[in-house]
């Protein structure tokens, strides 16, 4: 299925928005990622494809 695009871009923003909000309200520790990705809507496999993978490529890329 394709997204239009900007897609990914505003799914990032989202989770990073709702990850904002519900750190403030419940802190450091009381936030997990299956609790942070069912406050946007999406599974936790959804917080790695949109946030860890592309920082992993983005370290590996520099050291290389």
């Amino acid at each position: 299925m394709r997204y239009v695009k900007g897609h990914r871009l505003q799914t990032r923003s989202r989770i990073v928005e709702h990850a904002s909000y519900g750190l403030r309200q419940r802190g450091g520790d009381g936030l997990s990622v299956v609790d942070l990705m069912k406050l946007v809507g999406l599974t936790h496999g959804g917080f790695y494809s949109h946030l860890i993978h592309r920082r992993i490529g983005r370290r590996t890329d520099q050291h290389m």
